[in-house]
């Protein structure tokens, strides 16, 4: 008896397309991450960075996918970006590709020696 009830409350919850979809909340939730550096290049939907890799200690390219979502900073467009800009960016996985949610140019530029201190501090933060 309770094995056919709880089949009938299954089949009614897939007819009604519960769990196909995600909530509002759950979009919400979409974890993003954060980096920085220097343009190295830009494409028509692509932009390469220089950043540093603190796993590696070692600069590398990094490339972050434009697409009909990404927000610039106020006032700016992907045309407003040079190479050489020291951006920040929020991205979103996307398989393996990066793509690019949020992007603003630096306001402030550190020197790599003071990135990694920043970074060794704000990794200390976390951590404690």
């Amino acid at each position: 008896m309770f094995k056919n009830i709880f089949s009938l409350v299954l089949i009614a919850a897939l007819a009604a397309g519960i769990g196909t979809a995600p909530t509002a909340a759950q979009e919400m939730d979409e974890v993003l991450d954060f980096t920085f550096g220097k343009i190295v290049r830009i494409g028509k939907d692509q932009v390469t960075i220089l950043e540093f890799d603190f796993d590696n200690e070692v600069d590398v390219e990094m490339a972050y996918d434009v697409s009909s979502e990404t927000e610039f900073a106020e006032g700016e467009s992907l045309s407003t970006y040079l190479i050489g800009d020291e951006v920040e960016i929020e991205f979103r996985q996307d398989g393996n590709k990066r793509v690019i949610v949020f992007i603003a140019k630096d306001s402030e530029t550190y020197d790599d020696l003071e990135m990694q201190e920043i970074m060794m501090e704000t990794e200390e933060q976390v951590n404690s």
